[in-house]
């Protein structure tokens, strides 16, 4: 597929690691209400995820 779902709120929110969230926590916001995912091409969502990732980093840097 040309598609990947994409989280219109991230799985893991900006200012989180992953490993700072339950199993549980990753689950439910992965598998989401229909609202939350909608289709994005292959291209814009490898960018849109780079750019959460620099966001979360950025975020955490702060915070040390």
């Amino acid at each position: 597929s040309n598609f990947d779902a994409d989280h219109h709120q991230p799985v893991v929110p900006i200012g989180t690691a992953a490993r700072d969230m339950s199993f549980d926590e990753v689950v439910a916001r992965h598998w989401c209400a229909d609202k939350n995912v909608r289709p994005l091409c292959k291209p814009c969502h490898k960018k849109k995820s780079a750019k959460e990732a620099a966001e979360r980093a950025a975020a955490r840097r702060k915070v040390k």
